[in-house]
């Protein structure tokens, strides 16, 4: 997964269930200025003061409920 998020030309985070900070590519630390280990473990209102969690909550039966296929050279696989 670290090698893919690095592929991104913008920051990229990803966060546990708890919200807590388990990766997070270059320009992500960049962006935001902190180093990686200061980073990772943390708690996403720690970094970001104005961290979107309710927000988030409320859309996630939307977001995580979404279907889509991608197109492939055999046809479509539904993700």
């Amino acid at each position: 997964m670290e090698n893919l998020m690095e592929c991104f030309k913008e920051g990229v985070a990803v966060v546990d269930e708890n919200w807590k900070f388990i990766s997070i590519n270059d320009k992500g630390c960049e962006a935001i200025g902190l180093k990686r280990e200061k980073v990772i473990g943390k708690d996403c209102a720690e970094i970001f003061p104005t961290c979107f969690k309710e927000e988030v909550l409320k859309r996630k039966n939307s977001i995580f409920n979404k279907k889509t296929t991608i197109k492939t050279g055999d046809g479509e696989m539904p993700v």
